[in-house]
């Protein structure tokens, strides 16, 4: 935010918020200065459910603060016209509601953009669950990551049942944190929505006062893990009921999901003629080991889709296509079921015989193509699928059912591993190596909220092989061993299969010219289509013909250049080298940079013949199809295209007539630290992130759009009493700057 006169905090214009004034903060804000807080999951919306009021009686103030990401990859589909316009969405809709708001959006480190929302209102309960529930949706994401929540109201009672939103099946719950005026008295109680793998639950959180004075403080995290919030919530109520009610007044409940799952009954598994071993693990089977490496779902309740994809790859390495990293979020982006991180069901079909939204294959999709972002994201295009199943089922009649453990192990034994659903309840938290053997069944009401992968089992130990998507750092190594009949594990179960397609290599010529491949298959010439295995590396080398100049590729190869590598897949690849008469049109295609702040960078075509640095300027024949890629240099960041292209994503340019392309580059910010003494006050100012320390460092440059967060340790002796100006910080918790633009800070230390 930038001040404006003596007192206006005011939205940047093309980000369409409220405006604020530092006087209406102050009022806003009240007695919530220094706070570290925000909402996570179920965050935000306060309902006395009993013993202080109804939700009419309680008066609320709030400020949320929010880092709302956009990836790279939704960026370069969507374009940055509407990568921009969800946020303003976004906006509009708080703003109808009396929400004000302030909105920073910058390119991130990670090449997308990242949307820094600061919210604050007030009004009664009901009104405050509708906007942080409804109007807030889709685009703020209460349960996507660490979240932090304050509750600031005077204590009447001496316990109190606080319910949120929560989602088990992703590893996150809610837990009271250090400092808090309250803990936890006894352990949560979990109420799931609806069926299905990745709903969310009611927690309640069941606390009782320490003591101490102050306000509640949770945090929405994994245990395991230590990460930053994204967001952050300060609730100040009039009143402090003995029970509240903070979850989705909307959420769904009975068995909506149940009605989109695919049944399918395949050939059953039967048990070898000698029976099976006593103990079985497809991750080292005798050498042949097909299990990938564990995956990890984050805060987005997508296991539904790294079961399917898990097990497909596993079918894939069985087959001899060894370590495939396949795409769960083009099952969550691109699914016709309304499954997404809030919940879903297997979902095979997508692979075998269902079209997926703006597709028109049926398969599965590289990561490189569609890569996980733990949210919902967009799909917008048509990707390329190299493999497809060739079968698949459940091994009983319905999703729902329980097989018998011999009907599991013999699905293990012929298929490879199995997905299976099972009941994650709190003890899944602790969890690190052992046997699990406690029964959480009653976690999820008698049914399951969490889709696993099941990759052998020991019948000495009575127990099964579970492979969790919760990453390497839980469990053993991302792995449970877990008792037969336990939490309903192997809900559920279903395998799939695949077949080898001998893949086709086509080439095609536009013009006289000739074609060879490297290893020899395709002279073309004469012999135009080749068998290749899959996963064969194929260099193609196009010579023109007498009276003719290559001009480009098109199909599975591209660029201006007579050579091409690529790597067969199953299915048919098709190429086609496009030679043209000596003497055709070409038109120049000119590439520039714009320095912001002295921003450095690069500019490259895919196929090398523009390299700007030094070469910026190149002719190429009509309707040659040039690609080219900005690169920002360290601390500095590429914001944008202009010209011929748009948006922060790949730049395609087709050679119709000739054309300018500039790309913008924004050097580092440089964040200054002022220590201000009041009654001799001493103390130091750090960051959380490298750069500053002060003491000695107080000046640091970071990459504009980086977020650092600043922390003041007062002397012996001496307060820390505020940071200023109030338009960059304040408070006397953690100041957070977004370096935008160049900043300057005070921290203000005061003695006795």
């Amino acid at each position: 935010m930038e001040a404006h006169g003596a007192s206006v905090v005011s939205l940047r214009p093309d980000l369409k918020g409220t405006i604020l004034t530092k006087k209406s903060m102050r009022n806003i804000l009240g007695a919530c200065v220094g706070f570290i807080v925000f909402v996570g999951a179920a965050a935000g919306m306060v309902e006395a459910a009993s013993g202080g009021g109804s939700d009419g009686s309680i008066a609320v103030q709030w400020s949320l603060e929010a880092r709302l990401p956009v990836p790279e990859s939704d960026v370069t589909e969507m374009g940055l016209r509407a990568a921009t316009s969800s946020v303003q969405s976004l906006v509009s809709r708080l703003n109808a509601r009396g929400v004000k708001t302030e909105v920073v959006t910058s390119a991130n480190a990670a090449g997308g953009l990242t949307h820094t929302l600061l919210a604050t209102g007030e009004g009664d309960v009901t009104t405050f669950r509708a906007i942080l529930h409804g109007a807030s949706k889709p685009e703020l994401d209460l349960l996507g990551g660490v979240t932090e929540l304050e509750l600031d109201a005077a204590v009447v009672g001496s316990d109190l049942d606080l319910i949120l939103e929560s989602n088990l099946s992703t590893g996150y719950r809610w837990r009271a944190v250090s400092g808090s005026a309250m803990v936890e008295r006894l352990p949560s109680l979990y109420e799931k929505h609806t069926l299905g793998y990745g709903v969310p639950d009611r927690q309640t959180i069941r606390l009782t006062r320490t003591g101490t004075t102050g306000s509640i403080k949770l945090v929405y995290s994994r245990s395991w893990e230590q990460s930053p919030a994204t967001k952050k919530l300060r609730v100040k109520l009039s009143a402090l009921p003995t029970a509240l009610d903070l979850s989705n007044p909307d959420s769904p409940a009975g068995s909506v999901m149940a009605q989109k799952s695919t049944t399918r009954k395949g050939t059953f598994p039967v048990a070898p003629a000698g029976g099976l071993p006593a103990s079985f693990d497809w991750r080292d089977n005798g050498g042949y080991g097909i299990v990938p490496a564990v995956r990890d779902q984050g805060a987005c309740g997508s296991c539904w889709a790294f079961g399917t994809v898990g097990i497909m790859e596993s079918a894939l390495w069985k087959q001899g296509i060894a370590n495939q990293d396949l795409s769960e979020q083009y099952l969550i982006s691109c699914n016709l079921d309304g499954f997404d991180c809030n919940g879903g069901l297997t979902a095979h079909k997508y692979h075998y015989d269902t079209l997926g939204k703006n597709q028109t294959v049926v398969g599965a999709v590289y990561e490189t193509d569609k890569p996980y972002t733990q949210s919902n994201g967009s799909c917008y295009s048509d990707y390329s699928k190299p493999y497809a199943l060739s079968g698949w089922a459940f091994i009983t009649p319905t999703e729902f059912d329980v097989p018998t453990d011999e009907e599991i192990k013999n699905a293990i034994y012929a298929y490879g591993p199995i997905t299976a659903g099972v009941c994650a309840g709190d003890g899944w938290d602790s969890y690190s190596g052992g046997l699990f053997s406690t029964d959480e069944t009653s976690y999820c009401g008698g049914s399951t909220n969490h889709q696993i992968i099941l990759v052998g089992w020991d019948d000495p130990g009575q127990y099964w092989i579970l492979r969790n998507s919760w990453g390497s750092g839980w469990g053993d190594g991302g792995y449970m061993y877990i008792k037969y009949g336990m939490s309903r594990v192997g809900e559920g179960t279903s395998w799939v299969t695949t077949e080898l397609v001998a893949p086709t290599l086509t080439v095609a010529k536009s013009g006289l010219g000739d074609i060879l491949s490297s290893p020899s298959g395709i002279d073309c010439g004469s012999v135009c289509s080749a068998l290749y295995p899959a996963g064969t590396s194929i260099d193609l080398t196009a010579t023109a013909a007498s009276g003719y100049d290559f001009a480009f590729w098109t199909g599975a190869c591209s660029g201006a250049v007579p050579n091409c590598s690529l790597t067969t897949v199953d299915g048919v690849l098709n190429v086609t080298a496009n030679f043209f008469p000596l003497g055709s049109k070409q038109y120049s295609l000119s590439v520039g940079k714009t320095k912001v702040n002295r921003g450095t960078g690069s500019i490259t075509a895919a196929d090398g013949t523009i390299d700007c640095g030094s070469t910026c300027k190149r002719k190429y024949y009509h309707d040659t199809p040039v690609y080219l890629s900005a690169r920002a240099d360290t601390n500095s960041v590429f914001t944008g295209w202009s010209g011929a292209c748009s948006g922060v994503g790949l730049c395609a340019v087709t050679m119709d007539k000739s054309k300018s392309v500039r790309a913008t580059f924004v050097g580092p910010y440089k964040l200054k630290v002022v220590k201000s003494s009041k009654r001799k006050g001493a103390g130091l100012v750090n960051s959380t992130q490298s750069g500053i320390d002060c003491g000695s460092t107080c000046s640091a440059v970071y990459s504009p759009g980086t977020i650092v967060t600043l922390n003041a340790v007062p002397a012996d002796g001496s307060t820390f009493t505020g940071w200023g100006p109030m338009s960059v910080c304040y408070g006397t918790g953690s100041c957070t700057v977004s370096m935008d633009k160049a900043r300057t800070v005070t921290a203000t230390f005061t003695g006795p």
